[in-house]
């Protein structure tokens, strides 16, 4: 079953949430970051995953070197409706 994963927190390498978050992901599984996740520091360690961010918010996060596809809000319903559940982590 793959899951949207909605990270709204500011994740570094060290924390414990991201540990969760990576034993938790499965294979076809994608992260949206939005709010405080925008600023994350872990990008490089997920790029196994697909990688969201909104337009909305990109514009105050400094450019990173992974791929990160930036959605607007259509997109972002699109993908509540293609993936069978979500989990936030806050």
């Amino acid at each position: 079953m793959a899951t949207l994963h909605l990270i709204s927190r500011n994740l570094s390498p060290s924390d414990e949430v991201l540990t969760h978050i990576q034993h938790s992901l499965s294979a076809n599984d994608a992260l949206l970051f939005l709010a405080e996740g925008i600023y994350s520091s872990c990008f490089h360690l997920l790029t196994n995953y697909k990688l969201y961010l909104l337009n909305s918010e990109s514009s105050f996060r400094p450019q990173v070197n992974t791929t990160i596809s930036h959605i607007d809000y259509a997109q972002f319903v699109q993908l509540g409706v293609d993936y069978e559940r979500s989990l936030s982590w806050a």
